[in-house]
Parts: C-alpha cells; structure tokens; sequence
C-alpha cells in the first residue's frame, strides 16, 4: 500500500532532531519539569525502532550540554554545536541531520526550545530543503506560552505536521506485529 509521506511517519524513513534541550534555556522556559522526562521517553522508544537521533546544542559553551536525562536517553548519540538558531544553517548541524537521513527518507521529527526561535527556524529551513517536517507539540516549549501558540500556528501555516509525541510514537511503530512493540508501546504508553 502506498502511504502519503506527509499523512504518517515511518520509522524507516525518519530522522529525530533534539533542539537545544540544554539546562540553560530549559531552566526559564515552560513545563520544563514534564518535558524532558518525556521527551526521553520518546527518544527511547525511537531508538528501540531503530530511528536515528540527532543532537544540536544551542552555543554550548555558554548554554551548556543536553539535560542528562535526555543525554543518557540518547545514548551514544554526540552532541553537534552550533550559534545560528537553525540548525541548518550551521555546516555541521545540517551535515548531521543528511547523514542521519542518507538512504531513509526525508521525514524528519523535531523537539526542543525555544519552539520560535531554533525549532521554528529549523522546521521552515528543513522545509524548504524538501524534508517532510514533523514537530512535537508537546516537547516544545517557549518562555511565554503566546509564544508557543503562535510558533506551533506559523509552522502549521507553512506546512509543518505539528503533532503530540505520543501520536508520533505510535505512527512510528505502526503495528502490534511490529517485533519491538512491547518494548516500544511501554515507553509510549507513558507519554
């Protein structure tokens, strides 16, 4: 069956990007106490289906690393710095993200902070690349929720998916066939 790419992710054809979730920038912005949890609980469950993750971090000389929990999520995955707020627009960060993706699809699911500034920008550069931009909603966050709203409505505007994790979670795991459901379904369950 073919599948419209924007309508469902794959796993097989999607890349995960962390946006700057560093202790810095995550210490002012909203529901910071509820949003890494979960977003590691997401990064876990994309790893077990064998999604890809990547990790930018926002100057961090001055910002510092990815909250631990999030980094220990992650795994073995490097950080890859960078000073413009989109990511590709950073050699490193972009080469990053198309390495990641080389030979899966152009799906890419985006998370971080602050949801109109670095997450925004990438998503809209990631768009006009030709990638199909997926944005987790609910592991946005911004200093001022009307910030959020309008960055969520900006995105969606330009034809940006904007979706919750845990619907993503289950788009990527597709089905209760699929080998790693248990193990997948008792991370997403908790999002």
């Amino acid at each position: 069956m073919m599948v419209n790419s924007m309508l469902t992710l794959r796993a097989e054809a999607s890349t995960v990007v962390s946006v700057d979730c560093q202790q810095k920038i995550l210490s002012i912005v909203s529901d910071s106490d509820t949003l890494v949890p979960r977003a590691a609980k997401f990064v876990q469950a994309a790893r077990i289906l064998g999604v890809p993750v990547v990790r930018v971090e926002q100057n961090p000389s001055r910002l510092g690393p990815t909250v631990p929990q999030l980094a220990e999520a992650m795994g073995e995955v490097e950080p890859i710095g960078k000073m413009t707020f989109s990511l590709f627009r950073t050699a490193e960060t972009e080469k990053a993200v198309k390495t990641a993706a080389a030979g899966r699809g152009k799906q890419l699911v985006l998370f971080g902070v602050e949801a109109h500034v670095c997450v925004l920008q990438s998503a809209l550069d990631a768009l006009s690349l030709g990638y199909d931009v997926f944005v987790l909603a609910d592991l946005c966050s911004s200093v001022k929720p009307a910030d959020w709203d309008f960055a969520m409505r900006r995105m969606c505007q330009a034809g940006v998916v904007v979706t919750t994790a845990q619907t993503a979670g289950f788009e990527l795991l597709s089905s209760a066939d699929n080998p790693c459901f248990k193990e997948a379904q008792s991370y997403l369950k908790q999002l």
